[in-house]
């Protein structure tokens, strides 16, 4: 029992081994089946269809695991101090060669029943200490078999405690803060190039234990570090919408942790930390530190943040203010790209002005337009447009005469861009309507960016005065691609 309990420290620290490997560990290979040879171990060859030692004439019996005692005495055997020469029994591994988690006392007396309750090992060895922690698993005890047989044990109906890949992901992810009672696992899956500080959408439902407006939740790496986060939207009772920052995340995917369940927590929710620009528009004035006008015809537009959002104004036809972001680093080759998010009220103030233009720019590093999204009110048409001028309509919607909700994207990818309009009702919070999506050709002048200014503008036409604004309730950048990472949220952990 105590070789495979080795075995299996070996694999939980991730050290590959082939089926030779495993039958060494467990017990030397001596006894197994074997055609030839080269079938043993070395150290072993074959005599009558069996591994036997070196300068051995005859098979032994045919033993299996099944036949071997495990009395606490034999594991004693095992010792070095049991030995009255300090010397190990042939095939015995000293205490010393096994991992941390395989030092923990050994309770060979614990029978299938004693260990097969409902709860799982975390649960027991956290709240009533009867089994100690990095306790090690408890196995049907049959013959040697190959590694991938092996395995599949773990994972059987009649294996007691806890699946193996729960243990190992318990063990590297010690609790985080026991004033949260409650964690659960967050899997990414991407099947795409390796990506870097990659911002991922985590939905969040609203479980017992969180609070109402979700102000206790927090995400953990797997060494403990907090991971900064944004709190996108959330409906009380039924969900939220977090993104979550990545240092990195591999082919395949990664992981990383959700806890909550601290009625006690205050809102971790930082766009500033999460993004490399962000701005939600929700204190009253105007960052002048982040935001410049630098386009205001005739000195007649008004650009105020007031209301929770950026307002855009212009009192007479033919006029356009603008403001724009500081320059920010940007990330954008074959792998990933960028994107600028920004929710839109198209018409502030009502009545019957159609030629309003609320529009969207990505700004490169000269100071020139480089791709812009607009909302044009006098047709209802959604347009993309190029640094070559090239205009594509993506959409449309009929009221143009209508204040309209809409969450708008421009993203940018090597070599192709493309916009995302979602409208929405008057006041709802979470995307629903029409949904667009377009790219062109492959765009040379896309390679060698490294650095973007996001442009806020809003145009009148016309040839009347027709007092009108438009509205942007938060503007964002982050890092894009697709199709993006997708998460899973695992079953619940109670600390």
């Amino acid at each position: 029992m105590r070789r495979m309990l080795v075995a299996l420290a070996l694999l939980a620290v991730g050290l590959p081994l082939s089926g030779c490997d495993i039958l060494v560990a467990l017990g030397g290979g001596e006894g197994m089946a074997c055609n030839g040879d080269p079938a043993c171990p070395a150290g072993l060859r074959c005599v009558e269809g069996r591994c036997v030692a070196a300068g051995t004439d005859a098979a032994p019996p045919d033993q299996g695991l099944n036949e071997h005692p495990r009395p606490d005495a034999a594991i004693d055997e095992q010792r070095p101090d049991a030995a009255s020469d300090g010397a190990l029994p042939d095939g015995a591994l000293p205490d010393a060669a096994l991992p941390d988690a395989a030092q923990a006392d050994v309770r060979p007396e614990a029978s299938v029943a004693d260990v097969s309750a409902p709860d799982t090992l975390a649960d027991r060895s956290r709240h009533d200490r009867s089994l100690p922690e990095g306790a090690w698993f408890e196995v049907p005890r049959h013959d040697i078999v190959p590694i991938e047989a092996a395995l599949r044990d773990l994972r059987s109906p009649d294996v007691s405690l806890i699946p193996f890949d729960a243990a190992i992901a318990d063990s590297r992810a010690p609790w985080w803060n026991a004033s949260y009672g409650m964690r659960r696992r967050v899997t990414v899956e991407h099947a795409g190039p390796a990506l870097t500080q990659y911002q991922v959408m985590v939905e969040v439902p609203a479980y017992q234990e969180t609070t109402s407006e979700f102000t206790d939740v927090r995400f953990v790496d797997d060494s403990g570090g907090a991971l900064d986060h944004w709190l996108r939207s959330w409906t009380s009772g039924v969900e939220a919408e977090f993104l979550v920052e990545l240092p990195s995340i591999p082919t395949g995917g990664s992981g990383f942790w959700l806890y909550y369940g601290n009625a006690a927590a205050v809102s971790a929710s930082n766009g500033e930390a999460t993004f490399p620009f962000f701005d939600d528009f929700d204190d009253n004035s105007l960052d002048l530190n982040k935001w410049q006008v630098v386009e205001n015809t005739d000195n007649v537009g008004t650009a105020l943040e007031q209301n929770q959002r950026l307002e855009l104004a212009q009192n007479e036809p033919n006029r356009a203010i603008a403001v724009e972001g500081r320059p920010t680093a940007v990330r954008i080759n074959s792998a990933q790209g960028v994107a600028l998010f920004c929710r839109l009220n198209t018409k502030l103030i009502g009545g019957t002005c159609r030629t309003q233009t609320p529009s969207l720019w990505l700004v490169d590093s000269s100071g020139a337009p480089w791709f812009e999204a607009e909302y044009r009110g006098w047709t209802g048409d959604v347009a993309a447009i190029d640094d070559s001028l090239q205009t594509t309509i993506i959409g449309s919607t009929s009221a143009q005469t209508a204040q309209i909700v809409a969450s708008v994207r421009l993203a940018v990818l090597d070599q192709t861009y493309g916009v995302r309009w979602i409208e929405q009702s008057n006041n709802a919070s979470a995307d629903a309507g029409l949904a667009i999506f377009n790219q062109t050709a492959p765009r040379t002048s896309i390679v060698n960016i490294a650095e973007l200014r996001v442009r806020l503008r809003f145009s009148v036409g016309g040839s009347t005065a027709c007092q009108q604004s438009s509205g942007f309730a938060h503007a964002y950048l982050r890092a894009y691609t697709e199709p993006e990472p997708t998460t899973t949220i695992g079953s619940a952990e109670a600390y």
